[in-house]
């Protein structure tokens, strides 16, 4: 086909008739990305690179039609479909699509509080909108935060693929997460070993397991709705009741469902726990009463057919209001005078018990499930196994002691001083699961007035459980 080559670069037909043009400039070949309808402004399109040269204005076609690609996408791609995509493509730090709890969070952000901005094409967000938008939705500063790290996040990714020249998110501390008027530091100095055993006592009797697990042993309570009896291994070594607590997964909400997947920090949350002893008895107290069946079986299982795992929302109830009474840990708490503590202050506390046992740093913060501070952390997996004195220690602050080192011991007596501890509506409710050969075991080891209480509030209720089976000692 013909081609010419004049003064300032070259131009050619094509097969199909249509014109091409190039020219070379600092050694390197440059072309329109487009073919022309006649060779005029094929003629026309290289004057016009040549002035751009001897204006010094000149850039490479190629550059140019990326900026104005990118221009033309800053107007149509919305802030809303940009984030969707990123969603889709994002992955941790661990090279791992994201938890799908956090893509529907994400999507609940983008759908809902971030919906003025989302809408808008990426291009015609500017630092005042997002400040204006910051202001609006101060009433709500948690959530507000996090949308904000969001999509500041993504418009981050905006950047760097060129669509857009700076990151508009530039409100001063906006990323600083805002302090809450929940302060946890506060209710675990408040909470004490008969503090923590009265909030066990008040919650519904199937809670009061993982009331006591989340102080004493310091699991999430999404960990604990996914415990199964498989996890738990009880026994006794050198006469004194020991139990090791395998957590390795964890349950989270989304897609409106129950999850059960990995713990919250992964495989660094994967750890075996040391049982304090004195929580032994009440461990097989649950699984006589309140565990399902089987070795696959759970801990605590849900009490709602609609949802695989127990929820939060059944453990918290309701606190008592309008003559209704309360049930639950919104009541427990209530009732205990911190109506501001939350479940997960349990585990703060825990925290701090287990330091003052005299526990490792690092091996507490592995009991914990926490990733391991810095560089170091990341090549030191501590034995957690190793934390059995640790759990004793634990226990003895409670005001457990052996009794004796007779791994003969009846488990009975190891149950009854826990039932010694109970609250008398506790108390009652498990002595009324006890058939009459139990009762006749245990019943010796407890002191008569806490039976005479127990007896009383029973044979008080309609059908009371213990009636026939035993009557009320006379207390002198």
């Amino acid at each position: 086909m013909p081609k010419r080559r004049g003064a300032f670069g070259t131009t050619g037909q094509t097969s199909a008739g249509s014109w091409w043009a190039r020219y070379t400039y600092n050694a390197t070949m440059h072309r329109p990305g487009h073919t022309f309808a006649s060779r005029e402004l094929a003629d026309a399109w290289l004057s016009g690179e040549r002035r751009l040269i001897d204006l010094d204005t000149w850039t490479p076609p190629a550059d140019r039609r990326a900026a104005a690609k990118a221009e033309a996408l800053m107007e149509t791609t919305t802030l809303h479909a940009f984030a969707t995509e990123w969603i889709a493509k994002r992955v941790t730090r661990r090279g791992e699509p994201l938890h799908p709890r956090t893509r529907e969070d994400y999507g609940k952000y983008l759908d809902g509080m971030l919906a003025p901005l989302a809408s808008k094409p990426l291009g015609r967000i500017s630092a005042a909108d997002v400040k204006r938008w910051h202001d609006s939705q101060a009433g709500a500063p948690s959530q507000r935060h996090k949308a904000y790290s969001f999509m500041k996040s993504v418009l981050k990714s905006a950047v760097s693929r060129g669509l857009i020249a700076a990151n508009p998110c530039q409100v001063e501390n906006a990323t600083r997460p805002p302090r809450r008027k929940h302060k946890a530091a506060e209710v675990a100095r408040w909470l004490n070993h008969e503090r923590v055993v009265r909030l066990a006592d008040l919650v519904q009797p199937r809670d009061r397991l993982l009331i006591l697990l989340c102080a004493y042993c310091c699991v999430r309570t999404g960990e604990a709705f996914a415990l199964r009896r498989s996890d738990l291994e009880l026994g006794a070594a050198s006469g004194e009741p020991f139990g090791w607590l395998t957590v390795e997964r964890g349950i989270s909400t989304y897609d409106g469902q129950r999850h059960e997947g990995e713990t919250k920090t992964s495989d660094l949350g994967n750890r075996t726990i040391p049982v304090p002893p004195h929580l032994l008895a009440d461990i097989e107290v649950h699984l006589d009463r309140w565990a399902a069946k089987g070795g696959d079986g759970l801990l605590f299982p849900s009490t709602n057919p609609i949802f695989d795992f127990r929820t939060a929302s059944q453990v918290n109830g309701n606190k008592a209001r309008r003559g209704k009474l309360g049930y639950g840990w919104h009541h427990a708490r209530q009732v205990a005078g911190r109506p501001d503590a939350h479940l997960h202050d349990l585990r703060h506390w825990g925290a701090t018990l287990w330091d003052e046992a005299g526990t490792p740093t690092a091996l507490r913060i592995a009991l914990m499930g926490h990733a391991q501070p810095g560089m170091t952390g990341q090549y030191t997996h501590p034995d957690t196994t190793k934390a059995s004195p640790y759990a004793r220690r634990v226990s003895e602050l409670a005001g457990w002691a052996q009794e004796s080192s007779d791994p003969s011991t009846p488990r009975t007596a190891v149950l009854a001083s826990i039932l010694a501890t109970m609250g008398t509506d506790t108390l009652a409710d498990t002595l009324s699961a006890l058939d009459t050969d139990q009762l006749a075991e245990v019943l010796p080891l407890l002191p008569s007035d806490r039976i005479a209480a127990a007896v009383a509030r029973l044979t008080a209720a309609p059908g009371a459980a213990l009636h026939g089976k035993v009557e009320a000692p006379s207390v002198t």
